[in-house]
């Protein structure tokens, strides 16, 4: 790899960087570099620097773990990608951990989280966590499908089950009616 020179660094040269990187000493520059620059602050660069370090192909969990750790407000994808790691690695018991962590400092999880968290859970063989997740699956889902926003939102819910329970008195399979729904 040629120098790893940052003149104006943006999210575009470290992610090309990044990707052109093909060992741990590599990283560490980059990581020096954006230090150096001050560009470290910007979330987008941060995301994606902890993603190479904690990549199985680096597999430099303590670094990624340390970087992660002095990140003032992490976001969801941060927090994915650490509990994805550890998840995969000799220590998915730490993927729990970090998913206690995550809900102690309100961080809003997402789709994305809850396979790496049962993934980590069977590695464990840990049935009481897998039932807490599952728990906070349906939770999440319960949440986003019955808790209207608007009153306009609960009268289109009314307006669809009426149309599907007319639909089905007129003689409709009920498998059709409801492919629909999710």
């Amino acid at each position: 790899m040629e120098t790893l020179q940052l003149l104006q660094p943006n999210a575009e040269q470290t992610q090309a960087l990044l990707e052109r990187c093909s060992n741990i000493k590599e990283l560490k520059q980059i990581h020096g570099q954006l230090l150096k620059k001050g560009t470290i602050k910007h979330q987008i660069t941060v995301s994606r620097l902890l993603a190479s370090c904690a990549s199985i192909e680096f597999g430099n969990l303590a670094y990624a773990r340390m970087i992660f750790d002095r990140i003032s407000s992490p976001n969801t994808v941060m927090w994915n990608t650490m509990i994805k790691a550890y998840s995969s690695s000799n220590d998915p018991e730490a993927a729990l951990l970090l998913y206690q962590q995550m809900l102690y400092h309100s961080v809003p999880h997402n789709g994305y989280t809850f396979p790496f968290l049962l993934k980590a859970c069977s590695a464990l063989s840990a049935f009481e966590e897998t039932q807490q997740i599952h728990a906070h699956i349906i939770k999440k889902v319960l949440v986003q499908r019955f808790m209207p926003q608007t009153p306009s939102f609960v009268f289109m819910q009314f307006q669809a089950a009426s149309n599907q329970h007319r639909s089905y008195s007129m003689g409709f399979p009920r498998e059709i009616l409801f492919l629909g729904i999710q």
